[in-house]
């Protein structure tokens, strides 16, 4: 129900403004502790430094295991470990399966020959 008098008004006012400056104060309470948890994180290694660039294949293939990456190039690099494994999985079985055809040609050559 709305309020009617003025001191009502007042005092419903008076309650929102109070509620503001808890939340508000809430709020910088959050930010300061995700502004902390932030310094805490070690820095993330700048993308464009040499020795950056040094990555082992083991190093690609843990990192293709994970799904947070300390940088977009460390992300790329797991991208494509995870592309490539499955692309050699689809490699080594249409080897199989060509083996198995040359296997069956062979076998239907030498049943032509023997008769």
């Amino acid at each position: 129900m709305a309020p009617h008098t003025h001191d009502e008004q007042r005092a419903n006012l008076e309650r929102i403004i109070a509620h503001q400056r808890e939340v508000g104060e809430r709020l910088d309470q959050m930010q300061a502790q995700h502004a902390a948890r932030r310094a805490a994180e070690p820095a993330a290694p700048h993308p464009l430094e040499p020795e950056q660039f040094e990555t082992s294949i083991a190093q690609v293939r843990r990192w293709s295991r994970r799904d947070v990456h300390p940088t977009w190039m460390h992300a790329a690099y797991a991208d494509l470990a995870q592309r490539m494994e499955i692309l050699y999985a689809e490699v080594a079985a249409m080897r199989a399966q060509l083996d198995n055809i040359k296997r069956l040609l062979r076998h239907d050559d030498n049943d032509h020959r023997v008769t």
